[in-house]
């Protein structure tokens, strides 16, 4: 008899991608995505973050938060990191390129970022950017509070699954809808 193993994070993967192609409500395969993949990383933070073309900043729109038994404020500190991400130019410039963002608070990296991570409580963070169509929709967000990760290991099969939610939520933005 043959026993088949599976890589969880690859199995995860494709369930996100499932779970894109049969909800018509992206809304409701974000908000599964995100704690699937938190639980298949073992992570403590996911969000995905919609920005906002308008103004420079950026809005939640799913989130799963807190392994830790603090979920209101891993809520507060993801939501004061998105808010406060925007002030960091050289991290939107990555994303609305198409690159990801990852840190690690052991990274050689600057007094500002270094407090941003300390106050967001985190020790790992990867932005993955997510685009509809050619424009920067915003990002699915990763965030680590007790490891410090490199991410590399993860990075190409997370950069899939953001190609397509990009592709779902601008197959999404242009449904039509037909009165009846």
């Amino acid at each position: 008899m043959t026993t088949v193993t599976y890589n969880s994070e690859i199995y995860t993967i494709a369930r996100c991608l499932k779970e894109l192609i049969i909800h018509d409500q992206i809304d409701n395969a974000l908000n599964n995505i995100v704690d699937w993949l938190a639980e298949s990383l073992n992570i403590d933070r996911c969000y995905i973050s919609e920005a906002s073309p308008e103004a420079n900043q950026s809005r939640l729109t799913s989130i799963y938060a807190g392994s830790n038994g603090a979920i209101g404020n891993s809520v507060k500190n993801i939501q004061d990191f998105i808010f406060n991400t925007s002030s960091f130019p050289e991290i939107k410039s990555l994303l609305k390129n198409n690159q990801p963002f990852k840190v690690s608070i052991s990274d050689d990296i600057g007094p500002r970022l270094y407090e941003l991570l300390e106050v967001s409580d985190l020790k790992s963070l990867l932005l993955i950017p997510l685009h509809s169509g050619n424009q920067y929709w915003g990002f699915i967000g990763f965030g680590d509070t007790i490891n410090i990760r490199s991410w590399r290991r993860s990075e190409p099969d997370l950069k899939s699954l953001a190609m397509a939610v990009g592709m779902a939520i601008e197959r999404n933005n242009n449904k039509i809808t037909v009165p009846e």
